[in-house]
């Protein structure tokens, strides 16, 4: 499923001009347009909270297709455990396995193909104190998407 999903994005990147000007996240929009009909999997979130931090942990499971949601700000990211494959427009398909460690730009969305059950933990910068304030200051709203894909990613299909 995530060939056929990469796919589809590199096939919506060519879409015609005449459709509009495209933004670099709008392949991922059209592939979640497209998986947004198949099951939806639940993924229970984590929380916490240090002076001027936030911690975001989920554990995503082996087979499922994960849209992440779109950061307004710059972050930090850790694999703490697992596989994923990772595209994002305009790039490569890369692997991240445990241990990895990176900076999120504002503005990223990404789709990921989980091989092996994957724990990740996103870091934000906040002085924010509930995970719905911390939401509303440093994620965009999508609303083309099912309620249920706004859980604990953004959407994650099996």
């Amino acid at each position: 499923m995530f060939e056929e999903a990469t796919q589809m994005l590199s096939l919506s990147v060519s879409i015609p001009a005449a459709r509009g000007k495209m933004t670099r996240i709008d392949p991922i929009r059209e592939v979640e347009k497209a998986l947004v009909s198949l099951p939806q999997v639940s993924v229970p979130v984590e929380h916490d909270f240090g002076h001027n931090i936030y911690a975001r942990k989920v554990v995503m499971p082996a087979g499922t297709i994960v849209t992440s949601k779109l950061h307004m700000r710059d972050h930090f990211a850790v694999v703490l455990r697992g596989r994923v494959d990772v595209w994002e427009p305009g790039g490569p398909k890369r692997e991240l396995r445990g241990g990895d460690y990176f900076k999120t730009k504002a503005g990223t969305k990404r789709v990921l193909h989980v091989i092996d059950e994957t724990e990740w933990v996103t870091f934000h910068g906040t002085e924010e104190t509930t995970p719905e304030a911390v939401e509303r200051e440093i994620i965009e709203p999508e609303e083309h998407l099912l309620p249920q894909a706004f859980d604990a990613l953004q959407g994650v299909y099996a």
